[in-house]
């Protein structure tokens, strides 16, 4: 059913998730649940909206960049991730 993999590596075992078993979806998930979970805990934490916005956007721009970096993700959603960090920093400017 699935071709048998050989992993000796993390690197190895996130390429063969992402390529065999999600079809290229592994990272964007991974990246949409972290921004998530940042977003809600921060917001619980501060009750503040842009603040907690602009915050998961930029840790997961981070995270973005190293997964891009390792072939997970594709361009198009680096970009996604690079409007959803600008719109964190306009947010908070806009509300300052």
């Amino acid at each position: 059913m699935y071709p048998e993999p050989n992993i000796t590596r993390p690197y190895e075992l996130l390429t063969h998730v992402n390529n065999n078993l999600t079809d290229g979806y592994f990272g964007t998930i991974i990246l949409a649940g972290i921004w998530l979970v940042a977003m809600l805990s921060m917001l619980s934490k501060s009750g503040d909206l842009p603040k907690s916005y602009a915050a998961s956007s930029f840790i997961s721009l981070i995270l973005c960049v190293l997964l891009w970096s390792l072939g997970i993700i594709t361009p198009p959603v680096l970009m996604v991730f690079l409007a959803l960090a600008l719109g964190g920093i306009v947010a908070v400017w806009i509300k300052s």
